[in-house]
């Protein structure tokens, strides 16, 4: 089986953006034109941004999908459905930069802990984190730890992203996921080769 091209991936996701602004819905390719190597079942984000500032950022971090499938909807999701920023358009398109994270199932740890110092030393710089408490799913991506001062930032970050009371004994409660995830180099949009096999 052949590698991961995250080259091809990309073009997907660009393809997915150009059919949003045209169709004002997700890109729909057919399987059984894609590699086998992405049709296994991931979970991936893609983020936007326009000089470092997030535009938009949706994944699939529970429900996994064929991969290409993925990164399809999660691109068009970024662009158009993510309720915190406006919608992609023709002339932010320009401007935009685009990144893949593939979280990596092989390597995922589920574990429960006693207090947030317990967890400290478990997290790695390449962890994406998930906190599931009842019904709320908080999750932060990797590369959001460098936007904060210390890893008890981070973690806490994630609690107010869920509203997750910040209680003693809110931990016996909650399981984590720490989920290796790989970052791929960031591209600007509009210079992405759209992907050729439209069906």
């Amino acid at each position: 089986m052949s590698s991961i091209d995250y080259n091809y991936l990309y073009s997907l996701a660009r393809s997915s953006i150009d059919h949003g602004l045209l169709h004002a819905a997700a890109l729909y390719l057919n399987p059984k034109f894609i590699d086998p190597i992405y049709l296994t079942e991931e979970s991936t984000y893609v983020s936007l941004s326009i000089n470092n500032k997030n535009i938009g950022c949706i994944g699939n971090a529970l429900n996994k999908e064929f991969f290409y499938n993925s990164i399809l909807k999660n691109a068009f999701k970024a662009a158009f459905d993510d309720d915190r920023f406006a919608p992609l358009n023709k002339n932010s398109f320009t401007k935009t930069q685009i990144q893949i994270h593939h979280l990596l199932s092989e390597g995922e740890r589920k574990l429960r802990v006693n207090s947030l110092y317990e967890l400290l030393p478990l997290i790695n710089k390449n962890d994406s984190l998930q906190l599931l408490y009842g019904n709320k799913k908080p999750l932060m991506l990797s590369f959001v730890q460098r936007n904060f001062k210390s890893l008890t930032d981070y973690i806490l970050a994630t609690m107010d992203k869920g509203s997750i009371p910040k209680t003693a004994n809110v931990w016996s409660n909650i399981e984590i996921r720490l989920i290796p995830t790989f970052i791929a180099e960031k591209h600007k949009l509009s210079e992405i080769p759209p992907c050729q096999n439209y069906i």
